[in-house]
């Protein structure tokens, strides 16, 4: 059964948008021009906004429209299984979702890994080192890792690992759509 349109997008987010910015149900109706009914009922996930109403409120919580509704289509929960990712350079698990792989690597020391285009593509990516020392290095710029370091990158670039010690990271892969960031964080 094909589902819904309407039923895709939940605008109860307005709820955390409006109280992270510290705004009462009234306030944002006044500076969106709306009730406090139609507020209520979109917190709810009740509501049906229009395109109107959708660009009033991202207006009066400072976001693009098209932030607002990328929110609202935002998968609750999604689940996966991992599966077995290995090369002769280490072992480990990758787990896939839309938009975003996470894997959990292990390396031998002496081990080097340099980046495989069909795996890292313009992609954002993070390496958090949970065990071990390696060498990390993009470009001509290098940065040593000790457990607990990360490093952020983006996948495009030519890049490689240098096991110093034998380690265990976590090598996180998201799309570089802009991303929601609120205010201070």
């Amino acid at each position: 059964m094909r589902e819904r349109v309407r039923d895709r997008f939940d605008f109860s987010v307005i709820r955390n948008l409006r109280r992270e910015r510290g705004m009462s149900t009234e306030a944002l109706a006044d500076k969106a021009g709306l009730t406090r009914a139609a507020i209520a009922r979109m917190e709810a996930g009740n509501g049906n906004p229009t395109i109107e109403t959708i660009e009033a409120l991202a207006g009066a919580l400072g976001l693009p429209a098209s932030t607002l509704v990328r929110l609202a289509e935002g998968v609750k929960l999604e689940s996966a299984q991992p599966e077995d990712f290995s090369t002769e350079s280490y072992r480990g698990k990758r787990v896939r979702f839309r938009g975003l792989n996470v894997y959990w690597l292990k390396a031998k020391a002496g081990s080097h890994i340099a980046s495989e285009l069909e795996l890292h593509r313009d992609n954002s990516e993070t390496c958090l080192l949970l065990s071990g020392c390696l060498t990390f290095t993009v470009g001509k710029v290098s940065s040593r890792l000790t457990q607990g370091m990360a490093v952020r990158f983006n996948g495009i670039h030519d890049h490689q690992f240098d096991i110093i010690e034998d380690s265990e990271f976590l090598l996180i892969q998201h799309s570089q759509v802009s991303a929601y960031i609120p205010e201070g964080g």
